[in-house]
């Protein structure tokens, strides 16, 4: 053996770079640190054939943000802790095979397939040949320029501030195992340790990779703040930054796009703030945190196929010129108003009014429209999509199995739905993946996607949808406890990033009620109605004259504050309970649910709810919650034996008249419940409630419905935009928070960092002001709207704002 090969089989086997046998083991299409963060639960996610849609994902350069590099990205950055000693700063590439071969030796692979969960070999980097190469660099922020303007940093030279790396240790995936269409790119780990980044200083980078093959620049990509270093140690205290409930959007006004004041700008004043505060404690965050709806997915005023079709993209755009101007990294969820998809049907009065959706699929992507004119008339009495067991991509995923071959099923073009857009193809190819997880200091953030409805229950025309969320698919539950485990078992404090409350409710009230999922359907006269009777602005809301429709409408109330879905009894079900090939007489069935009268025999339906806070009650490091959605800031802590949702729903008369009164609330919801009343010959009936508390309570008993010995915090965040009904001394609380993270010294044994204090910054003339710090008192038990909350008296609702 030559001590060339010798000295690598002993970088790889020290325990530095071993993989610990107390984090839970990657599967082929997952990547985990050796600590344990999952930087991506889907190598694949940024794919084009994932994200195939008709409306542009490329952002308005031509190119998009996410392409080959997939990790680190803007939403889902590296924090890289120097002083640790096992600390590893991963860069994740996709790369097309061809020119694996040109820009690195395979011959010379060395597997090592015992370093993670799937196969994997060591490859040679020619540090010699640097004409036929990726080239790796960290730009600070002072030379941005070098980020987005150099064509070359290679062929043209370095500069002050602009720092080349190079690897210790370059993995490649073994292709072999990887099905079609996946095998057209490689996935290639890059690997830094502590003296690899030895000379770079501590600070906020963005990251350039520059592929270059016979000393030419093939292509160049970046991320802005991708990687923050830290010199100095975390010990057991530190603050980071929370906002949520951007809802970025941009109106088309005369022709050219603006900024609505409730949204983009107010983004820009905060990114302005903490980018220039003398205050320490902000100064000193390592980073901020999302808690979903960064986008909003349209505006009140874009409802034409043109601008809708573009609604997307152009809030990526905008979005993004906004949060790569912060110094600081930020680690983005989404929410409801990320992931809203359509596939085409637009709502014919404004397909009439407007230019028509063909037309525009056809000035803007040509090669579609026979394809795309196919599908409208193969759906026309689908306009909500074909109903398939698919969130997005093209697969069907299985839970619990850790092969392609039985874990992705693939959909063909054929029976699949033709997008005309998907919010969350618009977020992959723009922000990062939509669930992950990461540590720093003694905590482990884990961060949620809780849209995560099937594409079809997603579906809406621009802002407006029928099913608000939240919903975990049962992939995401089972990676979220392997994550918990791995956490638990590292002795690490478990923090949960949800955009919703998984114990139900609407408005913080008739708790723990989830709404059921329904159909998307032709709604233009509704629309109509919902933009004169006061839901959407301010003018219509306080002028009676123009609240001439039913009391229903009057109020102005806001019919998106649903807190989680019911299941989907099509798909929801175990697979116990689906049809398969040898009991159903057409295929078509195969993998839905038996009849829902079949289900109350057996197992019944999948509650992702319950699933959740079945993991928060078992897992006891897992004492955390942060939440967001309903545009204000509560804090409530549960003890150790609290039932965290009932065995049973409260049927009492008066509540049902109420569930059935908020169910329809929305004209949009309205209209999709009196398509389905005409399907089925007749009215939502209020005894349905009945029928779906026999599905709950078969869900509640299979659940550990009551904290084990641990307490759990629940923390929401009002939007950080104007549009809240809190108000502080008469002004609107929008604006964010600030989390300090230290060890509680109280009577408890639990001795991890965590979040136990909450500071409210309140965005007042342009300005943000300390309104108030407040201690969270773990050691006891008191609820969001208690007599002893210290937030009780401190805030205040207006319930006829707009939220």
């Amino acid at each position: 053996m030559s001590i060339k090969l010798l000295l690598i089989l002993l970088i790889l086997v020290h325990p530095k770079f071993a993989f610990s046998n107390t984090i839970s083991k990657a599967k082929p299409w997952e990547i985990k640190t050796n600590r344990g963060e999952t930087i991506l639960p889907d190598i694949f996610y940024a794919e084009d054939f994932q994200n195939e849609q008709l409306s542009p994902v490329a952002l308005s350069n031509n190119t998009y943000q996410i392409n080959r590099l997939i990790y680190p990205t803007l939403g889902n950055p590296n924090l890289f802790e120097r002083y640790e000693m096992d600390e590893i700063f991963p860069v994740i590439i996709r790369l097309e095979p061809d020119l694996t071969e040109v820009l690195y030796n395979q011959k010379k692979a060395i597997k090592a397939d015992y370093y993670e969960g799937t196969a994997l070999y060591l490859l040679q980097n020619s540090v010699e040949d640097k004409n036929n190469q990726i080239h790796l660099y960290l730009i600070k922020r002072e030379k941005r320029e070098y980020t987005t303007i150099k064509e070359s940093i290679y062929l043209d030279g370095n500069s002050a501030e602009v720092y080349e790396i190079t690897p210790s240790r370059i993995y490649l995936h073994d292709r072999s195992i990887v099905p079609n269409p996946f095998n057209k790119r490689d996935t290639l780990r890059f690997y830094f340790n502590k003296n690899d980044l030895s000379k770079i200083p501590a600070g906020l980078y963005d990251l350039r990779i520059e592929i270059v093959g016979n000393g030419v620049l093939i292509d160049t990509e970046f991320q802005y703040n991708a990687l923050r270093i830290f010199d100095t140690q975390i010990k057991n205290s530190y603050s980071f930054i929370n906002i949520s409930d951007t809802q970025i959007s941009v109106d088309y006004v005369g022709g050219s796009l603006s900024i609505g004041y409730q949204s983009a700008n107010k983004i820009e004043e905060f990114v302005h703030f903490v980018n220039r505060t003398d205050n320490q404690e902000i100064k000193n965050a390592p980073f901020i945190m999302l808690n979903g709806d960064l986008h909003n997915g349209g505006s009140t005023k874009i409802l034409s196929p043109f601008s809708v079709f573009l609604n997307y993209n152009n809030e990526a755009n905008l979005i993004l010129d906004i949060l790569k101007n912060s110094n600081y990294p930020i680690f983005l969820i989404p929410g409801n108003h990320d992931g809203i998809t359509s596939f085409g049907h637009a709502p014919s009065i404004f397909n009439q009014m407007f230019i028509n959706i063909v037309s525009v699929v056809k000035s803007k992507n040509p090669s579609y429209v026979g394809r795309f004119i196919d599908y409208l008339k193969a759906t026309k009495d689908l306009i909500g999509g074909k109903h398939l067991d698919i969130y997005h991509g093209q697969f069907i995923r299985k839970p619990y199995v850790s092969s392609f071959q039985k874990g992705w099923i693939n959909v063909p073009e054929s029976e699949r739905n033709l997008v005309l857009y998907d919010g969350f193809y618009q977020w992959q190819k723009a922000y990062g993946p939509l669930y992950y997880s990461f540590k720093f200091g003694k905590n482990f953030y884990i961060n949620l996607n809780t849209f995560e409805l099937r594409q079809h229950k997603r579906s809406g025309w621009g802002m407006y949808l029928v099913n608000f969320g939240g919903g975990i698919s049962p992939t995401q539950i089972e990676w979220i406890s392997n994550d918990l485990t791995t956490a638990q078992n590292n002795r690490m404090d478990a923090i949960i990033s949800s955009h919703h409350d998984p114990r139900g409710g609407h408005d913080g009230k008739d708790f723990p009620y989830y709404f059921k999922q329904l159909d998307y359907t032709d709604i233009s006269s509704v629309l109509l109605r919902f933009l004169n009777v006061g839901v959407l602005s301010r003018f219509t809301c306080n002028s009676k004259w123009i609240q001439f429709f039913p009391t229903q409408y009057q109020n102005c109330h806001h019919d998106g504050l649903h807190e989680w879905m019911h299941p989907d009894p099509e798909f929801d079900c175990y697979d116990e309970d689906k049809y398969t090939a040898s009991n159903v007489i057409s295929d078509k069935r195969v993998g839905q649910c038996r009849s829902m009268d079949e289900l109350v025999k057996g197992k019944g339906l999948f509650y992702s709810g319950h699933q959740l806070i079945n993991l928060l009650t078992n897992f006891t490091n897992a004492r955390t919650l942060l939440i967001g959605h309903l545009h204000y800031a509560t804090m409530e802590v549960l003890q150790s034996n609290h039932e965290v949702i009932p065995s049973k729903l409260n049927l009492e008369k008066s509540l049902e008249t109420n569930y059935f009164v908020l169910e329809r609330a929305n004209p949009v919801r309205e209209a999709a419940y009196l398509q389905e009343s005409n399907r089925n010959k007749g009215l939502f009936p209020i005894n349905e409630l009945s029928y779906i508390n026999s599905f709950y309570e078969k869900s509640s008993k299979s659940i550990n419905r009551h904290l084990k010995n641990h307490e759990l915090a629940i923390l929401r965040f009002t939007a950080a935009s104007q549009t809240t009904p809190q108000e502080r001394l008469g002004k609107e609380n929008y604006g964010f928070s600030l989390l300090n993270v230290s060890i509680k010294n109280d009577f408890r044994s639990y001795t991890l960092p965590q979040v136990n204090k909450i500071s409210f910054y309140q965005n007042i003339g342009n300005n943000f002001t300390n309104i108030g710090t407040f201690d969270i008192e773990r050691n006891r038990d008191f609820g969001k709207f208690d007599l002893t909350n210290p937030l009780k008296s401190f805030f205040t609702f207006n319930e006829l704002k707009i939220y």
